[in-house]
């Protein structure tokens, strides 16, 4: 009798496993050193034998979003012929701003995979996935309620409590606006920037409020109730131009986070984006936009 490993001859003391026999120090996980002996627990797959943390990373199957093993539950899709799977939260993601958490981190090919690559210190966690999801839909809802409650105000003829919930779409636009600064200002200190052409998105999303308050003025003047196409066109590109920058923010985080291994750089867009949620910070927002004196380059 022989190894299967090294092709010696076995002594009285060896490991039968996967109808093969090895000296028990030759019987070892297929993508690194770990010996598994008489008696430690081992994976098989394909007729190879892997540690848990090598079988969980290279045959479980891989989120098409952040390329981490599917554990739980997952969805399958096929996108372009190709069945893909999904965690549900990257999914969601994907599907409402199109970010995939993680590019493929596997250059192909078990021999050159290690645990730095299968698992890098910047790697964005489940639990921040999960956050990501709950935080960013919560804001494009709450977003979404401001632009509603303003329409419902201007069709009942309510103009003032309009201008009022309009306030608090201003604070979700300001603090969007002061994420994407502030990722700029971290992804500067590395020649860098978000990475997208969205310095024409801002202007664009300004433009429209601004035309949108404008509307809303006439609209009053005229004392004429009820919404017009003009309004429901540019609550529509609002909530357009809103995403297309909550994309660049989340874009931007994830790479802070990923390339430059700036850890809190998820955790902070995270923490700015649930300030329109604070009282306290809602009534600062109201003090400091009354008493500035804004310009335009519009």
């Amino acid at each position: 009798m022989v190894c299967a490993r090294c092709k010696e001859p076995l002594d009285s003391t060896y490991v039968h496993a996967m109808g093969r026999k090895y000296h028990p120090d030759h019987f070892t996980c297929t993508a690194c050193p770990t010996i598994f002996g008489p008696d430690g627990t081992y994976y098989e797959h394909e007729g190879e034998a892997f540690c848990l943390y090598h079988y969980t990373y290279l045959v479980a199957k891989k989120c098409a979003g952040c390329q981490q093993p599917i554990m739980k539950l997952f969805l399958q899709m096929s996108h372009r012929g190709v069945e893909e799977h999904w965690h549900p939260e990257c999914y969601m993601i994907y599907k409402f701003w199109n970010v995939r958490i993680c590019p493929s981190m596997y250059a192909g090919g078990r021999g050159r995979v290690n645990k730095q690559l299968l698992k890098p210190q910047n790697a964005v966690s489940e639990q921040q996935i999960y956050q990501i999801w709950t935080v960013l839909s919560s804001f494009e809802e709450s977003t979404a309620t401001c632009i509603s409650d303003m329409l419902l105000q201007v069709s009942g003829g309510h103009y003032l409590e309009g201008l009022r919930q309009a306030e608090r779409f201003i604070m979700h636009v300001d603090v969007l606006f002061a994420s994407i600064d502030d990722l700029e200002d971290e992804l500067s200190h590395f020649d860098d920037s978000t990475g997208l052409q969205h310095t024409r998105e801002p202007k664009l999303l300004c433009k429209k409020i601004v035309s949108f308050f404008s509307v809303l003025s006439h609209t009053q003047s005229n004392e004429s109730n009820g919404l017009t196409q003009e309004l429901l066109s540019l609550v529509t590109s609002l909530a357009h131009y809103l995403k297309v920058l909550t994309r660049v923010a989340l874009k931007g985080a994830l790479k802070a986070q990923t390339e430059y291994k700036c850890p809190a750089s998820i955790k902070a867009l995270l923490s700015k984006l649930t300030e329109t949620s604070d009282r306290q910070k809602w009534a600062l927002f109201r003090l400091s936009y009354q008493e500035t004196d804004i310009t335009s380059d519009l």
